[in-house]
């Protein structure tokens, strides 16, 4: 078995590459009627107009429209971004507008490694 049917063709692995390069985004979208929605993505404008009405919206963003990105945050782990959606998912609607009006994660305490995000909104 040669090297390179052992390890793939060339475009697949610098697909994974890519692919393991790519941060993943945290989001909180504001939308219409002052609501908030919570995701996670590796291209957050591509998926901020897929949530403005394709049949890749999300059900709760066909209701209500997306109006801006409250908030961001990048990671480069897929575990962390997950985890950090599910933290804000969470979190009552108060804890929310803090959480978009502040730039630190530090509320979560211990249970979040807080060094593994950015804020890039």
């Amino acid at each position: 078995m040669t090297e390179r049917e052992r390890t793939g063709s060339a475009a697949a692995q610098e697909e994974v590459r890519t692919r393991s390069q790519t941060p993943y985004t945290v989001y909180i979208l504001r939308c219409r009627g002052d609501r908030l929605y919570t995701g996670i993505t590796t291209d957050l404008e591509r998926r901020f107009s897929e949530h403005g009405g394709t049949e890749k919206s999300a059900r709760f963003t066909r209701a209500f429209r997306p109006e801006t990105v409250a908030a961001a945050w990048e990671t480069d782990s897929r575990s962390a971004a997950l985890k950090l959606e599910a933290r804000i998912k969470k979190l009552t609607r108060r804890e929310k507008d803090r959480l978009i009006a502040e730039n630190t994660l530090g509320h979560f305490g211990e249970a979040l490694n807080a060094d593994a995000y950015r804020r890039v909104r």
